[in-house]
């Protein structure tokens, strides 16, 4: 029988973020700015790591995943602003929007001795996936959308206004608070 892992032999992603992306006027709207040194000067070393990053938009006081990817083989300064990611993700996503900011989260892959863990990126990549597009529809990612057929009021892909007492207690129970 396998035994299970302790939440202190697992291997923990660090989220960095939310980092503003600066945004240029573009006559259809806004695109990503060209020249990026500031944004990657202000992310200091995450920069040179690898695991999953979130392109989103805040507006008000939250947050609309608009693109999910990985860095695994190159690092996120090599691989998150790389040309087809913003011709086929970003610059399509930021037309939808005429307010808010572009900002940026990496979930890096804990670092240590050894080789990175691609299969652990991969996992986490999948993951958040799922997570972003239960919260838009829209996201851009095409690849790896689930399409489930299920839910749970107030828990799992719920609508607005469907939380109660108890759907609150019971995610906090099960750990997705």
């Amino acid at each position: 029988m396998a035994q299970k892992k302790s939440q202190f032999e697992m291997k923990a992603f660090k989220v960095h973020g939310p980092f503003k992306v600066p945004l240029e006027p573009d006559k259809h709207g806004k695109m990503v700015a060209r020249d990026l040194s500031g944004f990657w000067t202000g992310v200091g070393d995450v920069r040179t790591m690898r695991g999953v990053y979130v392109f989103a938009m805040r507006a008000g006081r939250g947050y609309t995943p608009l693109y999910v990817g990985k860095a695994a083989k190159q690092s996120f300064e090599c691989e998150a602003f790389a040309h087809h990611k913003l011709a086929d993700h970003y610059v399509p996503s930021l037309l939808d929007y005429k307010r808010g900011s572009a900002v940026m989260f990496f979930v890096v892959h804990p670092s240590g001795r050894g080789a990175i863990n691609k299969r652990l990126i991969d996992q986490v990549e999948t993951f958040m996936i799922d997570a972003a597009s239960a919260k838009n529809p829209s996201l851009s990612n095409v690849r790896k959308r689930q399409v489930h057929e299920w839910r749970v009021c107030g828990v799992v892909r719920g609508g607005r206004g469907e939380a109660t007492w108890s759907t609150g207690a019971l995610k906090k129970a099960v750990g997705l608070l």
